[in-house]
């Protein structure tokens, strides 16, 4: 993708390239709005995305009237960088839980697939969908961890066949119908990547704090014999296939700008090989 590195130009925004893979890096929710924004304004994507998140929280909250008015206004006229920036840092939610959904009100998501969540009392009340002011119906699908998913009997084994498991696999391009294993179709809507660190975040007597290395290790190494991958491996394909990888640090849901940092750490050893810490 041409121009992305100018995004490194931003406050709290740090691009790398992982394997010939762009991964942005910041620090609110709500900024990956701008991320989204800027694919657009520079021609690098002309359709809307598919967002496959993991997030402690489902930020599925629905925006303000005045917000949802000026995602009506710049659905017809994409605005500047500077006015946009603007809109996320001062018109969205300073809790960084309705970007999902002015996101699919922009047409920069399409459909939205979260992974590993805690916290889900928003996407609840969207039954499984979102139609935005232009009457365009956007599906929501939430998942537990990946190796629950991964067992014979979760939504990616093989004996679930129900219409909802099927629309997730089709997402992940993942044991399609008659198709096991990754698709090399290339899917109708591309996907981002995102990872909000606080997924792997946990409470211990009211305090929040980074899951240790060796748990994440050992439930992301665990090997699913019917698929012969774990669920680690799981990722590194997700990685590939992305049109591009974000990772938000949000600190403040992680207990402070450490936790958030060892969680980062761990992620970067277990799907990216180190190479973001360098």
């Amino acid at each position: 993708m041409d121009n992305i590195l100018e995004l490194a130009y931003r406050a709290n925004i740090n691009v790398y390239n992982y394997d010939e893979k762009y991964v942005i890096v910041y620090d609110d929710h709500r900024y990956l709005l701008n991320i989204l924004h800027f694919l657009r304004y520079k021609n690098q994507v002309k359709t809307s995305l598919n967002v496959i998140y993991f997030d402690y929280h489902d930020d599925a909250r629905k925006p303000s009237s005045a917000a949802i008015e000026m995602t009506k206004q710049f659905r017809v006229n994409l605005p500047s960088q500077p006015d946009f920036f603007r809109f996320t840092e001062f018109d969205l939610c300073t809790l960084d839980n309705d970007w999902l959904l002015a996101g699919m009100q922009l047409s920069f998501i399409n459909d939205a697939l979260l992974i590993g969540a805690k916290e889900t009392s928003m996407s609840s009340q969207l039954n499984g969908s979102y139609i935005d002011h232009v009457g365009d119906a956007h599906a929501f699908y939430s998942i537990p961890h990946l190796w629950d998913c991964l067992d014979s009997k979760g939504c990616l084994g093989d004996s679930s066949i129900d219409t909802e498991s099927e629309k997730i696999r089709s997402i992940f391009g993942f044991n399609l119908p008659g198709k096991p294993g990754w698709s090399n179709e290339k899917p109708e809507y591309p996907y981002i990547l995102d990872f909000d660190c606080d997924v792997f975040s946990m409470d211990i007597l009211g305090k929040t704090t980074a899951w240790p290395y060796w748990r994440m290790e050992e439930l992301f190494t665990k090997p699913f014999a019917h698929f012969n991958l774990s669920s680690q491996e799981f990722v590194h394909n997700l990685i590939e296939r992305a049109e591009i990888v974000t990772i938000c640090r949000e600190s403040g849901c992680c207990g402070g700008i450490l936790q958030a940092a060892q969680i980062f750490n761990n992620m970067d050893r277990l799907f990216f090989n180190s190479s973001l810490s360098q």
